[in-house]
């Protein structure tokens, strides 16, 4: 018998299975994507103009977030079609629940300016999922209990420390 494992992340929009038919027998692998290829893909689908599908990413669980997550999206899309920058994940600092990524963002006109980032996320269940604000989880509309701020705090604190000593990779 052989038994093949495969961990699939959507590019297409898909919710985060895939099915996969091999003679008469069919398997449904659900995605467990990585935190970076999240943000990546957000990056992508913004660049892109799919708002529909960059919303999805989001962890949105109140009509206040919808909001802030259909503001946050429309505005990044409008960034990306006047501006040339190139965003990719540079590292991340994950407990298991939360993760900050940090971002680097390079104007491809001017390729030795760059900007350090953060993005957050919570896995849900089994996904990782931006917050409505990614780029501050502090912020009262991410709905955060005191426990997952203080969690949060340690992982932001590791991203300090990454920032402060980072040096730009060639892109």
């Amino acid at each position: 018998m052989l038994i093949i494992i495969s961990v699939l992340c959507p590019v297409d929009g898909a919710r985060g299975t895939e099915l996969v038919t091999f003679g008469t027998a069919s398997i449904t692998a659900v995605a467990t994507c990585s935190p970076d290829s999240i943000v990546s893909r957000f990056f992508a689908l913004l660049r892109s103009g799919d708002s529909s599908a960059a919303h999805e990413l989001f962890l949105v669980q109140n009509t206040d977030q919808e909001g802030a997550v259909h503001s946050f999206v429309s505005s990044g899309i409008e960034f990306f079609a006047k501006t040339k920058v190139r965003s990719r994940v540079a590292a991340t600092f994950e407990d298991g629940q939360f993760c900050v990524c940090a971002i680097e963002q390079t104007s491809i006109d001017f390729p030795d300016q760059w900007e350090l980032e953060v993005g957050c996320l919570v896995r849900e269940g089994s996904r990782w999922k931006l917050l409505p604000i990614p780029q501050n989880y502090r912020t009262r509309i991410n709905g955060l209990s005191p426990q997952e701020i203080s969690a949060f705090d340690i992982l932001q604190e590791e991203f300090s420390n990454f920032k402060r000593s980072y040096q730009k990779s060639s892109p």
